[in-house]
């Protein structure tokens, strides 16, 4: 059984999720490389390859993370929905994709919280 199937219908599709990768891309190249927003093209980039995963995960037979989530017996959700995409990325990836989403992954959250610590304060302006 699945977790939020009555939202099925509103969930992205293949197109707005290739649609919105495309976009954060753009972004995230505009942004990477230009302290101090570096940290939110990083975040772009990492928002892209979700968006990427998503619109992969549309032809297969989970649709979409939020939509594919197991629940147990008791109706509770096994898995987060992070910690869901992530179990799929495990299983569906090779080991190189695995560990190229998972460094994409943390390089986002240390740009999202720890980028000023790592640049300087003088970067800020």
């Amino acid at each position: 059984m699945y977790f939020f199937k009555a939202r099925e219908e509103a969930m992205a599709d293949y197109v707005i999720h290739v649609l919105q990768a495309e976009h954060n891309e753009k972004t995230a190249k505009k942004l990477a490389f230009n302290p101090p927003c570096h940290d939110w093209g990083i975040t772009a980039a990492f928002y892209s390859a979700i968006h990427y995963f998503e619109s992969w995960l549309f032809h297969t037979k989970h649709k979409h993370t939020e939509t594919s989530i197991l629940i147990d017996n008791e109706g509770k959700l096994k898995y987060t929905p992070h910690a869901w995409r992530e179990k799929i990325v495990t299983d569906e990836f090779t080991r190189r994709g695995f560990k190229a989403f998972r460094k994409l992954r943390e390089a986002s959250g240390i740009a999202r919280y720890l980028s000023f610590s790592r640049i300087g304060r003088s970067s800020i302006k």
